[in-house]
C-alpha cells in the first residue's frame, strides 16, 4: 500500500498497559473500517479477547455500537487479571475482532487485529511497572486482517482432529465470520 493508504480493512486504534497483575486496554477508535450495511456505513463494534483461553479464564468484553459509521469513536476501557508469567508466553495476545451489528441477521464479521503480550508496555520483569494510566502513552495502530477464504487448507485439517476440542472451537469461531445468515 502507498505511504499514508490505510490498510484495505482499516485500522484499530488501541493503547495497553499492565499493572498489578491487571491488563488495561483501551479502545479508542477505528478509521476506514469497510462498509457492510447496504447505506455505505456500518454499525461497528468491538469484541476483545485474551487469547489462549488454556492460560487466561476471563471473560471477551465488547464496546458498545457505533451507530452508521466508517470512522467510529469507542473511547471505551477494559480490564482484564493476568498474571506476569501469563504476559510473556509467545502465545499470548489480545485478539481484536471488528463487526457490524445486525439487529436482524447475524452480526457481520469486518476485520481482526492481533497484539502480542509481551510488547505490552508494563511488562517488565516482576510485573513492575512505572505507569500508573494511559496518560502519555502513546497509542498503537493495528491494521484489520480478514481471511477471505472459507475453504483454507489449515481449517480443513483442523476440522479433523475430531479429539481436539481447541482445534473444533477454533474451526467453529472461524466459520461462524463468514456470512451465511
Amino acid at each position: 500500500q502507498a505511504c499514508g493508504e490505510s490498510p484495505p480493512y482499516g485500522v484499530l486504534c488501541v493503547r495497553i498497559y499492565y499493572r498489578n497483575e491487571c491488563l488495561f486496554v483501551e479502545i479508542i477508535n477505528a478509521r476506514d473500517v469497510i462498509p457492510l450495511d447496504n447505506n455505505g456505513l456500518s454499525d461497528p463494534f468491538v469484541i476483545v479477547e485474551v487469547l489462549p483461553r488454556r492460560m487466561f479464564q476471563c471473560n471477551d468484553q465488547q464496546t458498545h455500537v457505533q451507530k452508521s459509521t466508517l470512522h467510529p469513536i469507542f473511547d471505551e476501557c477494559f480490564e482484564f487479571p493476568a498474571s506476569y508469567e501469563h504476559l510473556i508466553d509467545d502465545d499470548a495476545m489480545l485478539l481484536f475482532s471488528l463487526y457490524d451489528h445486525d439487529v436482524l441477521t447475524c452480526n457481520d464479521f469486518g476485520g481482526e487485529a492481533f497484539f502480542p503480550l509481551k510488547d505490552v508496555p508494563g511488562v517488565v520483569p516482576r510485573g513492575r511497572s512505572n505507569l500508573g494510566n494511559f496518560h502519555g502513552l502513546k497509542q498503537v495502530e493495528l491494521a484489520l486482517m480478514f481471511q477471505e477464504n472459507t475453504d483454507h487448507p489449515v481449517l480443513h485439517v483442523l476440522s479433523e482432529r475430531q479429539g481436539d476440542k481447541l482445534a473444533q472451537d477454533f474451526v467453529k469461531k472461524q466459520k461462524k465470520r463468514f456470512p451465511s445468515c
